[in-house]
């Protein structure tokens, strides 16, 4: 696909991500998010996707908060609802999986599969 009919060169295609790779800073968790996104995504929408990260000036924080936005605007809708449950929790406090699945299956926000 070129340019001229709305796809991306393997040139532009490079640079956006190089210009997402800076944007990690070198967070794990950011990188593991956005590497998450991309790889869910087709290389046409990259761009669109750098241009939501706001790739200016950014402090710590909120390139977090940009980067869980992004997030969870590409989350399948199913699972938003068990994303938002982890701020219940105060600050810095150990959350406990067995905790957090009894919440979710209680408010009907995550369906138990049976194994075949």
């Amino acid at each position: 696909m070129s340019e001229e009919n709305g796809g991306s060169t393997p040139a532009l295609t490079a640079a956006v991500r190089r210009e997402i790779a800076i944007y990690c800073k070198g967070l794990p968790l950011t990188i593991v998010i956005l590497a998450g996104v991309l790889a869910s995504t087709n290389p046409e929408d990259w761009e669109r996707i750098r241009d939501e990260l706001n790739l200016g000036e950014t402090s710590v924080t909120e390139q977090c908060m940009n980067t869980l936005e992004l997030s969870y605007k590409h989350l399948q809708d199913d699972l938003k609802p068990c994303l938002l449950y982890f701020g219940a929790f105060p600050k810095d406090e150990d959350i406990s999986v067995r905790k957090l699945f009894h919440l979710w299956i209680a408010h009907c926000t995550c369906h138990l599969r049976a194994e075949t």
